[in-house]
C-alpha cells in the first residue's frame, strides 16, 4: 500500500474520544488510537494485528496529539461535549514534509512515516 503526500486531509474524532479517523487521498484510512498521555498508535485501513502499526509524518502526528491533548485535559463529563463541538479538524501538508510513497511494515522493524 502507498501513501503519498498532497494537499490537505480533514481528520474526525470517533462517537469515543480515544479515535481519531482520516482519508487519505489515496484512499487509504488513518485510525488514530490514544493508548495513553504521550502514547499513540497509527494504523492504515484498519489493519490492527498486533505489531502492525505505522509512524506517520511529524506534523500530523503533532495535530493529532494536540488534539487529544484538549480533549484528554477535559473532565470525563465535559468530553463528549467537546467532540460534538469540534468533530474534525484539518492537516495541511507542507511541501517540505512531502516524501516518497511508503509502505506498511511490522512495529518491529523500521517503521514508514505517513502523511498524505
Amino acid at each position: 500500500m502507498n501513501t503519498t503526500a498532497n494537499n490537505s486531509m480533514e481528520l474526525r474524532f470517533s462517537n469515543i474520544p480515544a479515535l481519531i479517523r482520516g482519508e487519505f487521498p489515496n484512499g487509504d484510512d488513518l485510525e488514530c488510537i490514544y493508548i495513553e498521555d504521550g502514547k499513540i498508535e497509527y494504523y492504515i485501513n484498519n489493519n490492527m494485528k498486533e505489531g502492525i502499526q505505522v509512524d506517520v509524518m511529524p506534523g500530523l502526528s503533532s495535530l493529532v496529539e494536540e488534539q487529544f491533548r484538549k480533549v484528554f485535559s477535559l473532565p470525563v463529563e465535559q468530553r463528549q461535549q467537546y467532540i460534538k463541538e469540534n468533530p474534525s479538524f484539518v492537516y495541511e501538508d507542507s511541501p517540505a514534509a512531502s516524501q516518497a510513497p511508503s509502505s506498511q511494515k511490522p512495529a518491529s522493524s523500521s517503521k514508514p512515516k505517513f502523511g498524505m
